[in-house]
Order: structure tokens, then sequence, then C-alpha cells
């Protein structure tokens, strides 16, 4: 293999030994964290290796291991593992725990034998896969980027004979807990295997099984200068079967690599470690979907446009090779930050996080029917809420919120969200930059006005004569319009189970005349008159519902507990003590009032709306 410095590109097939001796190796940020399972990768790995080492060596004298792709910039045997991560990391846990069974060993042997084990485990183990320098400090051979990690390592190379088990505590982060799991794994099913090989003398059994790995198993070692060319080997050798990089992953290498360029890795580093710290909880609950959708809207209100999918990448390599101070580092990897925090609580039901907007927010994705983590408007509100206290007051951000709520509502589809596609970004951008609220606030307005100029349905009027039909999509803006004008404070999002105005809703089709709507005495039927699902009702289809209107009222009334609700069905009792039925001119009027109310809640004049 050429010298580390040659400054080319080298690639070559070599035995483990070579691969580990006088090297050291190190995980980048870009990388993913340890994620082998000991049921699944580890226990596989370890049944291959024990079916290759038994059988399979005598026919062929070589198990090839895939490909590790590092890169080496400095020239200082110190490599950064671009694609191999997992299984290094892993045979590093198998050679700690063969380590510590033929330490066990040489503690019930003889002097001669003593010392014939000792040699092995210095100059085979210790020597080649373990530590990079034994003195005048102790140095392992791989650093790994997360701290549990490394204080896994650590321990598993003194267990001295010892189980795993009675020397280390498990660690309570996942990426610890799994190369701990993967070490038990291989401390028992070793020596396990070797006794069922060779139940008479399983120790040299298992010090020919670590000779076999160090010297037949072989990996395609490529070498690179640069991160940016090994990334492009990284998915050149892997594919489509490659476990794809996401938003985050990608920006994290133009970052490192940058820093790596500038020699500033260790200032970034640390900051790089909080940012995907940061970023965990939305891995968590989305996977790569959430991190690719909250970097993408963070890069369009950044730059104030909408960019297509294939060209994010572009320009935020073109951004970063640009840098030159720290500063610009601290800078985008801060606002990334603040940005990912806000996202994670927007997308967060499980509290009612009363924070500015938060209601508008809620409402929009009921009454459009989409997700929180990627409905259009979150890239907007996440912005507005990145930037509370900084540029925008309170107040400021629930008159942003209250606009983007406005414009499409007030629109009534939500079709053409395309629209919206240039007008979001760059008002976010305002937000982010800390411009002024009156410097653009305005202009803001007059381009969502402009988008209900070309919308087919504007208002609420049209509800007069073509009513919301029964599908659940119908529903759900029905709900919405509900919540706002019973000045509920309760969430009213899609999925949401806490809202009560979820109730008001048939659970069937349009009319009173089915199963559902008549055994369902809390429904928005018996409320405000339906006005959403009833039309064409008579007096005497009236007369032939199964719950005399008074007993619906009565059940109604045990579950009202806003100002509007107590006031209408206060009404109604009242009527029907005094001996005056509901009828379907109370429905029609009823009906009428309500949209009156919503035009005055979403007018075509923002300005003049009712707020509540």
């Amino acid at each position: 293999m050429a010298p580390a410095n040659s400054g080319k590109t080298t690639s070559e097939t070599i035995p483990l030994e070579e691969m580990f001796r006088d090297k050291r190796f190190t995980i980048p940020e870009i990388q993913r964290d340890y994620d082998w399972e000991k049921k699944k990768q580890v226990s596989n790995l370890l049944k291959d290796l024990w079916r290759y080492h038994t059988f399979t060596k005598k026919e062929v004298p070589q198990y090839f291991l895939g490909t590790v792709i590092v890169y080496d910039s400095r020239g200082k045997d110190n490599f950064q593992i671009m694609d191999g991560q997992q299984r290094v990391t892993t045979l590093l846990a198998l050679a700690a725990a063969i380590k510590s069974h033929i330490e066990h060993y040489a503690k019930t042997s003889g002097a001669k034998r003593k010392a014939e084990l000792t040699k092995f485990i210095q100059e085979e183990i210790e020597d080649v896969f373990l530590y990079y320098k034994i003195k005048p400090r102790r140095t392992w051979r791989l650093t790994p980027k997360d701290d549990s990690v490394v204080e896994v390592i650590k321990q598993m190379s003194t267990l001295k004979g010892r189980s795993p088990e009675d020397v280390i505590v498990r660690p309570d982060e996942p990426n610890g807990q799994r190369l701990y799991d993967a070490l038990v794994l291989f401390h028992k099913e070793s020596l396990k295997s070797a006794k069922k090989h060779n139940p008479s003398d399983p120790y040299p059994e298992l010090m020919e099984f670590f000779r076999t790995i160090s010297q037949n198993v072989v990996v395609t070692m490529t070498t690179t200068r640069t991160l940016s060319i090994a990334l492009q080997m990284y998915i050149s050798v892997n594919g489509p079967n490659s476990k794809e990089l996401n938003k985050f992953d990608l920006m994290r290498g133009l970052l490192i690599a940058k820093a790596h360029a500038l020699h500033l890795d260790d200032e970034v580093a640390p900051h790089m470690r909080s940012l995907s710290e940061m970023l965990k909880p939305i891995n968590k609950k989305r996977k790569d979907s959430g991190i690719n959708n909250c970097v993408r809207y963070w890069l369009e209100s950044r730059w104030g446009k909408n960019l297509v999918d294939s060209d994010v990448m572009d320009h935020l390599d073109a951004e970063i090779r640009a840098f030159d101070r720290i500063e610009e580092f601290e800078e985008m990897i801060f606002q990334l930050y603040n940005y990912a925090f806000w996202y994670a609580k927007v997308d967060d039901l499980r509290q009612r996080f009363l924070f500015p907007g938060y209601m508008q927010n809620q409402r929009l994705t009921g009454f459009l029917g989409a997700a929180t983590w990627n409905s259009a408007h979150t890239l907007l509100y996440t912005a507005v809420l990145s930037s509370m206290g900084k540029g925008l007051t309170l107040d400021q951000c629930e008159e942003v919120m209250d606009a983007v709520e406005w414009v499409n509502i007030r629109g009534w589809s939500g079709r053409d969200g395309s629209q919206f596609e240039k007008i979001y970004p760059w008002a976010a951008k305002h937000c982010l930059d800390g411009t002024p609220f009156s410097d653009w606030f305005g202009e803001f307005i007059g381009k969502l006005g402009g988008v209900l100029d070309d919308r087919p349905i504007q208002g609420f009027t049209h509800l007069s004569d073509h009513p919301v039909s029964h599908g659940s999509s119908a529903r759900s803006k029905a709900r919405i319009l509900l919540h706002k004008i019973r000045g509920a404070d309760t969430n009213p999002g899609q999925r949401s189970k806490e809202c009560t105005s979820c109730r008001l809703l048939p659970l069937g089709g349009p009319g009173w005349n089915i199963k559902q709507e008549k055994e369902d005495h809390g429904s928005v039927s018996g409320r405000i008159g339906n006005w959403f699902l009833l039309r064409g009702v008579s007096e005497g289809d009236i007369d032939k519902f199964h719950h005399p209107i008074d007993e619906r009222i009565k059940e109604i009334g045990k579950n009202v507990h806003t100002k509007p609700e107590i006031d209408a069905i206060g009404e109604i009792r009242n009527r029907l003590v005094k001996g005056v039925n509901w009828k379907v001119s109370d429905i029609n009027k009823r009906s009428a009032s309500i949209i009156k109310e919503l035009e005055e809640h979403w007018p075509r004049d923002f300005a003049s709306r009712k707020k509540k």
C-alpha cells in the first residue's frame, strides 16, 4: 500500500492484522452512531466467523469482510472512517472478549505456558488490535465519537480474565449499551463455540480462532486524502443497498471536511456533537424523514426561497466552501440548533405547548388534514418561534400565525399550496435574520391577499347552498371552524384526542335519520342544528327522530363547557320549557348566524378580523 502522505487514493485487500497494525482510527462526526444489535448483526458475525474457521477455511483461504473506506488528509496514520465503523468497532469488542478468556486461561497455567499466553495477548491482540501505543500513555486503537462507547472501549480492554458483566456497568446511553451487549455476547458465545468444537482443550481452539480472524479474514481498505472523495466512494461502493445518508449526515460531512481543511476540528467538533444531540428526538420519532424535513425547512428559511430537493446539498456545499472563520461555523450550527429545538416542539402533541401561534398552527393542521411535522406552514411557524424574543415579540408571533391561518381558512380549499412555497420561506428568512417586523409584515399580508385573489372559493357564504360533505376531510374542516367560534382552548389538531369539539360531529353520513346520529346525543346536530350536514329536513322528519329534542338537549347540557355552547343550549332549553319546539327554521337561522361569525373571524380584509 502506498504511504498515507503520498497524496494518492489507494485500495488494497489485506488481512485484518495488517489493517489495524500501526494505525489509529477515529469515528468522525459525519458517521452515524454505533447501532449493531447483539441478536442480529453481532450474533450473525460471530456465527459466520466460526463457520468459516471450522469448515470453510480448508477450501477457501480467505474470508472477505467487505470494504473499509478511510481518509487521512494529514498523513499521520490517524484514519477517519467513512465506511466500516460498525465492523471495526465490533471486531475490537470480539478481540477484547477473547483476550479476557486467554487471560483467565493464563492464570491457571504453568509458568512456561503462562509466558507464551502473555506473549500472545500482548503481541497478537493488544499491539495489533486494541492499543495504538502503551507507553508513555496508553492510547486505544479506535476513538469513537460517542462518550459512552469510548468508556466501554476503555474498560473492555482491561477485563483481566473476568466477565464484562462483573467489571463494566452497562451504560445508560443506547450507543454504549449496544457495544456493551456485543462484548457480553462475544464473551459468552466465543468460549461456548470453542468448547463445542474442541471440548477437551477449548482455549487453544479459541486462540486459533483469533488467528483465523487476524490472518485469514480480509477487507479491501481504501484510503483517500479528502473526505469528499471518501464520501463519493462510500456511495459508489454501497450503491442502492447502502443505508442512505440523510441531509444532516451530508451537511455534517461538509462542515467537518471544511473544518478539517482549516484546522478547526477541535473547535467545530463540540458544536456538532451538541447539534447531533438536539436532532436525536426528531430522528427517534420521525427517522430520516423528519431529519430531512427539518433540515430542508431550515435551509429554505435561511435562504428565503423554495428549493428543489436535489438542489439542497449543492446550495449548502457552496455556502460552506466559502467559510474561513470559526464564527461562520458557529452561526450556521447555532441557527439550526435553535430551529431544530422548536421544530421538535411543534411536532410534540403530548403536551399543550401554549406558546404563541400554537392554536393557529393546530387549527391549520386539522383544517388542511395534514401532519404537523411536514405541513408547509410548519416551515414558517418554526422560524417564527426561533425568533421569539429576539426579532419578534410574543404578540408579533401571534400576528404572523393569525395571517397564515386566515389565508388558508378564508381561502377554504387546501389546494394550490404551491402558491405559498415562495411566501413562507421569504417571511421565514426575515424572522431568522431579525428584520424589524414593521419592515416586512405589511408586504407579507399583501402577498397572502394575492393568493386569495386566485382562490375559487373565498369565505363561507357558499356554505348556505353547498354544505360540507360528510367525508372525514370535510368533518375535519367543520370541527376546526366550530373550534374557532366556540373560543375553545384545547388542541384541535387532526389526530388529537384532547379537543372536545371532536364529539360535536356525527359519526355517520348526512342527515339525522341514521342509527349513529340517533344514538349520539352529544352530536353537533343537537347542539347547533348541524348546519354543515343538514339540508332538506322537514318538520315531519324531526318528529320521527328516535330521541325527543328535549332529551337530546338534556344530554348535551352535561358536556358543554364553553360560553357559546352554554348560551346556545340554554336558549334552546328555555324555549322547550315554554313549549316552543326547535324547528327547521331555527336550523337555517343558526346556519346564518355561524356563517356571520366565521366571516367576522376570517374576513376578506385581514385587519378587520375579530380576534379570539
